[in-house]
């Protein structure tokens, strides 16, 4: 699959790589970031998901729940 996004941001606190798009692998990690189209040209079959104007930052997961509320 190759996402695509305005900012790729890469969690070192300095780096945000604008238009650019990555390849995830079959294990759900990533493969290459790179130019959308090379990616393209180098993974044609690949899935596309385009996010527009959003931002993608690797490895954030929304880990907001409430544990509580299941005993009550």
């Amino acid at each position: 699959m190759i996402l695509l996004a305005r900012n790729v941001i890469t969690g070192d606190g300095k780096t945000c790589l604008k238009n650019m798009a990555i390849l995830i692998g079959k294990d759900g990690k990533i493969e290459k970031i790179a130019l959308f189209t090379q990616l393209k040209m180098e993974f044609s079959l690949e899935e596309v998901k385009d996010y527009g104007n959003a931002s993608i930052l690797p490895g954030l997961f929304d880990m907001h729940v409430h544990l509580g509320y299941y005993y009550s």
